[in-house]
């Protein structure tokens, strides 16, 4: 029988398997460690997966208007740093509020509307703003959040994503409205035929009653054949009248008058508008100098004749001195035709004036220069601000003499059909001009604008946004009831704040009123931190609050939440025989100091009708906050902020006169006061003899 060796392994032996001992451990690490990466990228994966699914349903449920596009100035988005801005109306993805943590990993997410086109192979393609035509059917958007995140392996960082793009129409959002299209033409004068608007004219088509609507006719090309036709989207099912009217258009009517539009259209096409042949007519005549000869453009500077229609053209005269003025259009009033001219050697500026030419115009409309010593005039035109084209008829002008602060003799207007005022007749000088109609709001907040008024003043061009109102009120959530403080609120539209207001303390109701016509309006409320925190909206702001013109957007409401601190402190009450802790139940309540009335004093045997009033208005005039202490002799109350108050303590115990058994004891009460106490503070201690009540 053979014994086996007791020998030892060699060192040879023993590095050989320590090797691969070695070997093997490493490779379990490095599996361990990949199965491991494997599922924290896994992990990520899915966290940036679930974010970026959970913001783009998010935006699918805003109304389509409140979808707020993308600037171009961040186009195009890649690299996504384009995208970090405080411009950026989804919020600056950078920006450390808008971080998410998601498994201990910061993720950004980045947000991107555009309005998109279909093309005519059916593919959709996003645009940027400045590519879309002013009258393109803007009722497409494409939607896309991506998420990005920092992934370490192996030492080295890289950055992964995660994206996901949508559609939206408008047709999709809630009342999505009608969209009708159609061609305005005019009926010539001489044989009948309805024609194309020419070049660049400015017409408009309008539903009677809802100015929101109203939309110009496209003009813009050279081919006649492609001119007057219009869009007007997101109709809303009604009945409605719809006319075309315009510089040298007369108004002329949809012969399908009134249109009814259902809630199941979606798009009504042929709504054709000829408006009738034009009333324009022609004013001439002949220019005479002071000494009653025909005057020459020759040795004058400069020659201005104008009727005051606010729509045909200045003119000169020719080298016998007649002048004829076309298209003139007075809307069935009389017209005023004025000639200025300046004398190129004497440097003096000679005018005249032809009054109460009627609307059939014709010949020998004559006009005598005299030397005009103290003679300025000024036109004055109201604008659109957001097509910069569209006028403003109706608009109450006003010359201010900025040396004088007065207005002069002349120095009131009203812009005419055209949107468009001469003011004749204006010593020369330093004026501002301004113009006021009510939803119309100016551009730039200041309606003044400073004019030198010459003989030949450049034309002054006002522009003005179509405004509406917004409306909601501000409640506290705790009391249910409008706060008992003026809450500032502001309205905001493309980051300018264009309206303030304060709220009804009565009621919490604010009314904004002339803010810019818009889906992107920004509601902002300010609250003093040390009274009040927001509630929802948890930031105070409400985005994408629509306006339309002449109407009010209501219920943009809010709610605060009062700003509470807590007071504290031990109670200890002394009998004539030192102080002993409280740790029985002593009811505590702090109110207001400016209630000079105690706590007590409100009883239902007050023999006051007024001190046994409970209703929620006395209530709310004298707030009180009640609680009980802990058992360990100490009280803590939450208070609002704002005010100091008179913090009572109330306790109340059976005092018996003797040891017999048979003496059912008095029933005794005692209160104790702290005045003006602060919000926040501690050792508020009761201490000391109380009062009995």
């Amino acid at each position: 029988m053979r014994l086996a060796s007791k020998k030892g392994m060699t060192l040879l032996e023993v590095i050989i398997a320590s090797f691969f001992v070695a070997f093997l451990l490493t490779a379990s690490i490095n599996l361990l460690s990949r199965v491991y990466m494997g599922i924290l990228a896994s992990q990520l994966k899915t966290y940036s997966f679930n974010l970026a699914t959970e913001h783009l349903e998010m935006m699918k449920s805003f109304n389509f208007g409140a979808l707020k596009v993308t600037p171009d100035s961040m186009l195009p988005y890649e690299p996504l740093s384009n995208l970090e801005s405080s411009n950026n109306p989804w919020g600056n993805p950078a920006d450390p509020d808008n971080i998410e943590m998601m498994g201990g990993v910061p993720m950004r997410v980045y947000k991107i509307v555009q309005f998109a086109e279909e093309t005519q192979d059916g593919s959709i393609i996003p645009k940027k703003q400045s590519e879309m035509r002013y009258d393109a059917d803007k009722n497409l958007k494409m939607l896309k959040v991506i998420v990005t995140y920092p992934f370490t392996h192996d030492t080295e960082t890289i950055t992964k994503r995660t994206e996901f793009m949508s559609y939206i129409s408008e047709s999709e959002s809630s009342f999505g409205g009608c969209t009708i299209r159609g061609r305005v033409q005019k009926r010539d004068k001489s044989t009948g035929r309805p024609d194309p608007p020419g070049f660049a004219a400015r017409v408009w088509v309008y539903i009677e009653g809802f100015p929101q609507y109203t939309t110009r006719v496209d003009t813009s090309n050279t081919d006649g054949g492609y001119r007057g036709y219009y869009t007007i989207n997101n109709i809303m099912p009604g009945t409605y009248r719809i006319y075309a009217q315009g510089d040298g258009y007369d108004r002329g009517e949809y012969a399908g008058n009134p249109l009814t539009i259902t809630i199941d259209d979606v798009e009504i096409n042929g709504i054709n508008i000829v408006t009738p042949q034009s009333n324009n007519y022609t004013i001439a005549g002949n220019i005479y100098d002071p000494d009653g000869n025909p005057v020459s453009p020759l040795g004058y500077s400069k020659i201005e004749i104008r009727a005051n229609d606010g729509m045909s053209s200045t003119v000169t005269v020719n080298s016998s001195g007649q002048y004829e003025i076309t298209n003139v259009d007075s809307d069935g009033r009389t017209i005023t035709v004025t000639a200025v001219f300046s004398k190129e050697s004497s440097n003096e500026t000679f005018y005249g004036q032809y009054l109460n030419i009627p609307h059939t115009g014709g010949n020998n409309y004559n006009i005598t220069l005299a030397i005009a010593a103290d003679f300025g005039m000024v036109s004055v035109f109201a604008k659109d601000a957001r097509d910069r084209s569209s006028p403003i008829p109706g608009m109450n002008l006003i010359l201010v003499d900025s040396a004088t602060n007065t207005v002069p003799a002349n120095g009131y207007g009203v812009t005419d059909g055209g949107g468009s005022h001469t003011f004749m007749n204006i010593p020369p000088g330093n004026y501002s001009v301004s113009g006021a109609l009510a939803y119309w709001s100016p551009e730039k907040g200041d309606p003044f604008r400073n004019v030198a008024v010459t003989p030949f003043t450049e034309d002054v061009v006002l522009y003005f946004f179509p405004t509406g109102d917004i409306s909601g009120t501000i409640t506290e959530v705790i009391t249910n009831l409008p706060p008992d403080k003026t809450i500032n609120v502001s309205a905001f539209s493309s980051g300018q704040k264009v309206a303030e207001t304060t709220t009804n303390v009565s009621t919490g109701y604010y009314l904004l009123e002339n803010v810019h016509v818009s889906p992107y309006n920004r509601v902002r409320i300010y609250v003093d931190g040390s009274v009040f925190d927001y509630h929802n909206p948890s930031n105070g702001t409400l985005d994408g609050v629509v306006v339309n013109h002449m109407a009010t957007t209501t219920d943009q409401n809010f709610s605060i939440i009062m700003a509470y601190k807590e007071i504290s402190g031990s109670i200890r009450i002394d009998f004539g025989q030192g102080e002993t802790l409280i740790n029985e139940g002593v009811m505590i309540v702090a109110q207001p100091t400016s209630n000079t009335v105690s706590p007590h004093v409100y009883s239902l045997d007050n023999s006051s009708a007024v001190y046994r009033a409970q209703n929620p208005l006395r209530r709310r005039q004298y707030p009180a906050y009640g609680m009980m202490s802990k058992r360990n002799g100490t009280y803590t109350i939450s208070v609002p902020m704002g005010t100091n108050y008179d913090i009572y303590a109330y306790y109340s115990r059976i005092e018996y006169s003797s040891t017999d058994p048979s003496d059912t004891g008095t029933l005794q009460k005692y209160y104790k006061k702290l005045s003006s106490v602060a919000p926040g503070a501690a050792s508020q201690n009761f201490s000391g003899a109380w009062t009995p009540y």
